[in-house]
C-alpha cells in the first residue's frame, strides 16, 4: 500500500463512515487498519485544510464588512486544523494505555481522521447558504453537521476503544476541547481578538 492507494482509501473510508453512522456492522471492513492505512488516514485532515480555509473565508467575508477577509483568519484556521490533527491523536494515544483502551486506538484514529474530511466537505458545501444571505440557516446546518461529527467520534470510540460510556465520553470531550484550544491558540499566534 502506498500514496497511490489514497483515492481508494478515501472512497472506502466514505463507505465506512456512512456504515458506522447507520450502525451497519460491516463498517470496519471499509477501513485499512494497517500501519500504512493509519498513516494515510492523516491525509483526511490534511486534505480538509482547503475546506477549513474556505469556510473561514466565507464566514468572515459575510456582508456588512464589505466582504473584507483578514488573511490572518485564514492562516489561523489552517494552523488550528494542523495542530488539532497532531494534538488529538497524541493526547488520546497518551491516555489510551493507562485507561485500558489502547487496543483499538489505531482503528479509532483512522475513523476520526477520515471522518474529518467528509464533515469538512459537507460544511464547505453548506457555506453556499451564506451566498444566499441565510447566515441563520447556515448556522443551523453547521450545528447539525457538528452534532453528526460528535456522533461519529462517539460511535467510533464505542466500536473501537471501549463499549463503556466513560472512555467514549472522554474522547468526545477531548475532541471538542482540543478543537477549541487549537482555535484559541491559533488566534493568539496570529494576533486575532479571541471570539466568545
Amino acid at each position: 500500500m502506498s500514496v497511490a492507494d489514497l483515492p481508494r482509501d478515501i472512497a472506502d473510508a466514505g463507505v465506512g463512515v456512512a456504515r458506522l453512522i447507520r450502525y451497519d456492522p460491516r463498517w470496519l471492513e471499509a477501513f485499512d487498519l494497517s500501519v500504512g492505512g493509519f498513516l494515510r488516514s492523516f491525509a483526511g485532515p490534511i486534505l480538509s485544510l482547503p475546506f477549513v480555509v474556505i469556510v473561514a473565508a466565507m464566514i468572515t467575508g459575510v456582508p456588512g464588512d464589505g466582504h473584507v477577509i483578514d488573511s490572518r483568519v485564514l492562516w489561523a484556521a489552517g494552523l488550528s486544523q494542523v495542530m488539532a490533527t497532531i494534538a488529538y491523536p497524541a493526547v488520546v494515544g497518551f491516555l489510551a494505555r493507562p485507561l485500558g483502551i489502547g487496543e483499538g486506538y489505531g482503528a479509532f484514529i483512522v475513523v476520526v481522521n477520515w471522518a474529518s474530511l467528509f464533515v469538512n466537505i459537507a460544511i464547505t458545501a453548506a457555506t453556499a447558504l451564506l451566498l444566499l444571505g441565510t447566515f441563520d440557516l447556515f448556522g443551523f446546518v453547521w450545528l447539525v453537521l457538528f452534532g453528526l461529527s460528535l456522533f461519529v467520534v462517539w460511535r467510533a470510540s464505542r466500536e473501537t476503544l471501549s463499549p463503556e460510556i466513560g472512555p467514549s465520553l472522554m474522547v468526545v470531550v477531548l475532541w471538542v476541547g482540543i478543537g477549541v484550544a487549537t482555535d484559541r491558540l491559533a488566534q493568539l499566534i496570529f494576533g486575532l481578538q479571541l471570539a466568545g
